[in-house]
């Protein structure tokens, strides 16, 4: 890229699956270091070219902000580290990455966006996901279709909670992901709860039925497994986004 460039749209790159490294010759607004591209501060990462084959990358120190769609479709990484400064992982940031399933979320971390690690084909299975002190924000669908076995949420944090199973508002009303569901059993959600958000049940396990609470008022547009043969309706719904199911519930 020629060092007088001075701006980078999101997900510039996003298609590019054969690109291995960006090369910026000079100072400018930008620079890079091992094929990767940064702004010249260094404090945000906004692409990490998808055909590099390493299976680990460790995020610089100096790295605050993972830009929108940085790792889109870098499908060889397996594990990636992150800095102890990350503030913000934004939309798409590794959408499609099929093989990340190591990610310890640091303390500092405030926001995760929508589909951040959303896989684009198949699925992960992780053991457990760590929610921080500072996280305020959990975009829909950040996980994607991956199993998540159980949540950690710091005891600190002012706005999720976890009984271990499901990720919850801190109120305890929102359903924003489930973990694990036994495997050909019914799915029953506890009373209390009044939100189930978009794609919270996307957890990749095949339960055959659905048991809803009274206290549910709205639930949001999921990806349920073809398993699922019944959906039991509470006393209060008001909104049922679109169903999305191979088979007739």
């Amino acid at each position: 890229l020629p060092v007088s460039i001075n701006a980078v749209g999101y997900g510039a790159f996003s298609g590019c699956q054969s690109l291995k490294k960006i090369t910026i010759n000079g100072k400018g607004s930008y620079k890079t270091a091992d094929g990767i591209l940064y702004t010249s501060d260094g404090k945000q990462l906004l692409c990490y070219p998808a055909g590099k084959e390493e299976t680990e990358f460790t995020v610089p120190d100096k790295v605050q902000i993972i830009g929108t769609a940085a790792f889109y479709n870098a499908k060889t990484l397996e594990k990636v580290t992150f800095s102890n400064k990350l503030i913000r992982i934004s939309d798409y940031a590794f959408y499609g990455c099929d093989m990340l399933n190591t990610m310890d979320l640091p303390d500092s971390l405030e926001w995760i966006g929508a589909y951040a690690f959303k896989p684009l084909f198949g699925t992960q299975t992780l053991q457990s996901v760590y929610i921080g002190p500072q996280l305020a924000y959990i975009g829909e669908c950040a996980w994607g279709d991956d199993a998540i076995m159980s949540f950690d949420v710091s005891e600190t944090n002012e706005h999720f909670k976890s009984d271990g199973a499901m990720l919850l508002d801190k109120s305890g009303t929102v359903l924003l992901r489930l973990g694990f569901a036994e495997e050909g059993k019914a799915l029953v959600i506890p009373e209390g709860i009044a939100t189930i958000m978009y794609g919270a049940l996307n957890n990749n396990c095949n339960y055959t039925a659905l048991d809803l609470p009274d206290s549910l008022i709205t639930l949001d547009y999921q990806h349920y497994p073809e398993s699922l043969t019944k959906i039991k309706v509470g006393a209060h719904l008001i909104r049922m986004d679109t169903v999305r199911i191979d088979d007739t519930v």
